[in-house]
């Protein structure tokens, strides 16, 4: 039997067919699947559907570019041009639409590779066998029937049907929510109903390899795997529309109404005035397009693709464009302890023997075992003398209740599993007590792996005497329950009331001091036979007390400044955590964790997960505005938590890594996955994904984010206050009975060109210290306050008045009549150039505020005035524009006139800012 001629689907993990593959893979599977039926299965079972991120077509792209209202006014106008017979416009604004279209598609083109060239960022890969040799392919090209292999700290590509393992154990928490890992066997046949923790001879995409190495025969991919099932319920959770998005819109909505209003009130003036009425429309309707910013859709997309790509240079992967700005929008940040505000680097720091007064102190940090001692009232604890201590049995207990490994390869120490487990190795190796020896004299014969709801561990050991023992750690209130003794000196005691008021004295001192504890228990278990199914019944009474062990998890240095910098910012941080409610209390306080008030703010509340377990949605948001800890928490807690803060209007972020943490990481304004120890899952639910899993790079994005916001909010402003001074400019001709001091094509020549070059180059600022301290407004608020309408207004009132009283002036001149329009068209575009400064940091350098100088919008600048050149003395532009060229006279006057203008808006907005 040939496997790569086999159906996979057929070949399930419990079927004897499968066997029957196994039986002949040194024969029959050496060489893979060839090209040909790799190509075939691609057809059959479609292309693998990892995480990705959000990705459009080219002609998803380019349709979209004719939705835009403008076009669609574009293209009115030209239809128009020709049935009045103006055949020349009609072609000239035919060209302007391709011309606006293409814009708008290379921007958008380039922002969307941009954002594709960061997929290769996390793409995984697989390494398979084809064609005869094994190859690394990316795991998204995968097909079912191929073989992959895969080993120790590697994530397993698809579901696989497992033909060889050697020592293999793997990390099924992604699925199972249960972080030990679980032992894995090619050579078994199990029932159809077996739940998937079970599937001994299966192995499971998205789940970590922790030792060992095996082959696996590929039998689903993408959506059919198993993690992708689980990723398809999520699908009932709306993630929803981003403040940008509901911005825009809302912009989107006031725009239409403020276009039909003009191009109405035009046409009526006109035609009052006794212009041609087929003019009069045609002029209004590219009035009504000078209204709408042209350039908004594609400026707005630039900018936050050159967001996305700063981000990505401070490990921070954003998989949806419009999500880079609502990261400055966030004002509440939800987020988990371990390896995100900490190194993930625990170490044991303290130990108590039994109920002992004295302390065993550790000293050393991190996984090097060869730094530190173990200490006992200041003197080093010899425990080659101690063989039968309370403390060798105390490091024994946690050495084989563990799943975690440590090794050296001769230049640094390695390790493997979870790394509160890695700890317990190390200090019982600073003991001179080795693991993989010690499981020689105790063979596990049965386990029972940490459960959160349980909050405890259990292994079942056999030793060389046939004597079998039980070893138990969890949290202090899960294994003191089940303890009736306590093993001091040697000698088995009562646990009274005395005794176990001083290990709960002991507790309270050592989660004060945040650290995470670990109480350890043992029984010895005198009968093997039947006794497997009764294990739990026996372990859960008359337990013996071995003592504790405090880990302690150092912070990041960076931590505590990045949560200054979220207060100063006016974003809380609010800490959801495992660990007992004084040590959750303990960090949350060290790292400077509260409501926004202060660090130490008493009125902060601590919730458990089983408090919040009574609490419905709506109770939790009454009073989550002075909870800052959450402790004791599952991940099933966190979208319950997230609903509540959103019940309150807060716009949130919440980190995950886990399947579990799917749900909430969707239902948060902004989901955080992190890029190392994260699920597909998390990160497919996700917005932003943290490569290093470091809590400030949250802060490096939100700073980011709300620098994206203000230059989109520069870039519309400078937009508007340009379109209305061109709007004024034609109503106030129009009242005053002047001929058109702007043509219908050089109104389209100045939106596309002279103003959205310097608007594309706001989209580089890179802002100011204050920046980063001014949140956008809320969701339900405008991006354009009254007050700031009110100065683009005053803005374009000062470039029209340049613009008409240079054409006055000219059609008074009998010299300059000819050249009116030309005066009138190169003041306005020179006046509009001239203003994006005032929306640029370059302004600020030049009055000495700031040394910042955006290189860009000077080229932009340049760019924008040889444009205006080109349109003036370059044929046959010059004619289809009807421009002429201007002397040197004209220019000074278009020059300084616009200049001027510029000039007096803003002292005007200077004066009028500093009165209110």
């Amino acid at each position: 039997m040939n496997v790569s001629g086999n159906d996979p689907k057929e070949l399930h993990w419990h079927s004897q067919q499968a066997v029957d593959v196994i039986a002949k893979f040194e024969t029959d599977v050496k060489r893979g699947l060839d090209s040909h039926q790799v190509r075939t299965r691609r057809q059959k079972y479609g292309h693998n559907i990892l995480p990705n991120i959000e990705q459009r077509s080219t002609v998803q792209i380019l349709l979209l570019q004719f939705k835009n209202l403008p076009i669609v006014l574009l293209i009115t106008a030209s239809i128009l041009s020709y049935f009045l017979g103006r055949g020349l416009e009609a072609i000239a604004i035919l060209a302007v639409v391709f011309m606006t279209v293409g814009f708008g598609f290379f921007m958008e083109r380039s922002a969307e590779q941009a954002i594709s060239s960061l997929v290769n960022l996390r793409s995984p890969k697989a390494k398979v066998l084809r064609d005869n040799r094994e190859t690394e392919i990316k795991a998204h090209d995968l097909v079912p029937g191929d073989i992959v292999e895969f080993e120790s700290g590697d994530r397993v590509p698809a579901d696989c049907r497992l033909l060889e393992t050697f020592d293999l154990i793997i990390d099924e928490s992604p699925l199972t929510g249960e972080p030990h890992g679980v032992r894995k066997d090619d050579d078994t046949v199990l029932e159809q109903s077996l739940d998937l923790a079970d599937r001994t001879n299966m192995s499971y995409m998205g789940t970590l390899v922790l030792e060992g190495r095996a082959k696996g025969l590929v039998t689903a991919i993408g959506k059919q795997t198993e993690i992708g099932k689980v990723g398809e319920l999520l699908q009932g959770v709306s993630s929803g529309k981003t403040p940008l998005e509901y911005k825009i819109e809302n912009l989107g909505k006031l725009l239409v109404i403020v276009v039909f209003a003009i191009t109405v009130l035009y046409i009526a003036l006109g035609y009052i005035q006794g212009f041609n009425i087929g003019n009069i429309i045609l002029s209004g309707i590219v009035l009504a397009i000078a209204a709408v910013p042209e350039g908004l859709p594609a400026v707005a997309t630039i900018t936050l693709a050159i967001g996305v790509k700063r981000m990505a240079k401070k490990h921070a992967l954003i998989r949806r464009l419009a999500s880079a700005e609502t990261l400055g929008s966030v004002t509440v940040i939800c987020t988990d302890k371990t390896g995100t505000l900490t190194k993930n680097e625990p170490t044991v720091r303290e130990i108590v023997v039994g109920t002992s007064k004295s302390i065993i102190s550790v000293t050393g940090a991190g996984f090097n075992p060869t730094i530190g001692r173990l200490l006992r009232d200041g003197k080093e604890v010899n425990l080659k003398t101690e063989q039968d201590s309370d403390l060798v049995m105390l490091l024994k207990a946690v050495l084989l209740c563990n799943n975690s490994e440590l090794s050296f390869d001769g230049k640094e120490w390695n390790t493997q599993g979870d790394t509160t487990e890695v700890a317990l190795v190390v200090v019982a190796a600073k003991g001179q007590i080795e693991k993989r020896l010690l499981e020689k004299d105790f063979e596990r014969i049965w386990e029972d792996p940490f459960d959160s709801k349980t909050r405890k561990m259990t292994t079942v050991h056999r030793d060389r005497d046939s004597r079998i023992f039980a070893f138990v750690k969890g949290a202090p209130e899960s294994i003191l329950s089940i303890c009736s003794k306590v093993r001091e000196n040697g000698n088995l005691v009562d646990l009274d009331v005395n005794r176990l008021e001083n290990i709960h004295k002991r507790v309270n001192e050592m989660t004060a001091k945040s650290y995470r504890l670990l109480v350890v228990a043992y029984k010895e278990l005198y009968e093997e036979k039947d006794q497997q199914d009764n294990y739990h019944d026996s372990i859960a009474r008359d337990s013996i007390l071995l003592g504790i062990v405090g880990i302690y998890d150092p912070p990041r240095p960076e931590a505590k400044d990045a949560i200054e910098f979220m207060r100063e910012a006016k974003t809380r941080v609010i800490l959801i955590t495992g660990d007992h409610p004084v040590t959750a209390r303990a960090v949350a306080s060290e790292l400077g964790i509260s409501n926004g008030k202060c660090s130490t703010n008493k009125d902060d509340l601590v919730i458990t997960g089983a408090e919040l377990e009574k609490m419905s949605v709506g109770m939790l948001a009454e009073s989550i505005g002075t909870i800052s800890v959450f402790a004791r928490a599952a991940p099933e807690h966190k979208l319950k938590i997230v609903e509540a803060l959103q019940r309150r209007g807060e716009i949130v972020a919440m980190t995950g890594d886990g399947v579990n943490d799917a749900p909430a990481l969707k239902q948060a304004d902004i989901g955080i996955a992190m890029g190392k120890k994260g699920t597909d899952v998390a990160k497919e639910s996700a917005e932003l994904i943290l490569l290093d899993d470091n809590f400030a790079t949250i802060t490096h994005a939100i700073e980011l984010g709300r620098l994206i916001f203000n230059n989109i909010k520069k870039f519309v402003q400078y937009l508007f206050s340009c379109n209305i001074s061109e709007v004024m400019t034609m109503l106030v001709a129009i009242v005053m009975a002047l001929p058109f001091p702007l043509l219908p094509l050089q109104l389209l020549w100045m939106n596309l060109t002279i103003n959205t070059f310097p608007a594309l180059a706001i989209a580089a600022e890179k802002g100011n210290g204050q920046d980063k301290l001014v949140r956008p407004p809320a969701k339900d608020k405008p991006m354009i306050s009254r007050k700031e309408w009110f100065d683009i207004c005053v803005q374009s009132l000062f470039m029209t008045s340049a613009a008409i009283v240079v054409f006055l002036w000219a059609l008074s001149t009998e010299e300059l009549h000819s050249a009116a329009q030309t005066l009138a068209f190169s003041t306005l575009s020179l006046a509009q150039t001239w203003h994006v400064l005032n929306y640029s940091s370059t302004l600020k350098g030049i009055f000495g505020k700031s040394n910042a100088i955006n290189r860009p919008l000077v080229g932009a600048i340049v760019l924008s005035l040889g444009l205006l050149v080109i349109a003036i003395y370059t044929k046959p532009l010059s004619d289809i524009f009807e421009l002429h060229p201007l002397n040197l006279i004209e220019w000074a006057i278009a020059i300084g006139i616009s200049a001027v203008s510029i000039i007096a808006a803003s002292i005007t907005m200077r004066i009028l800012g500093s009165k209110k």
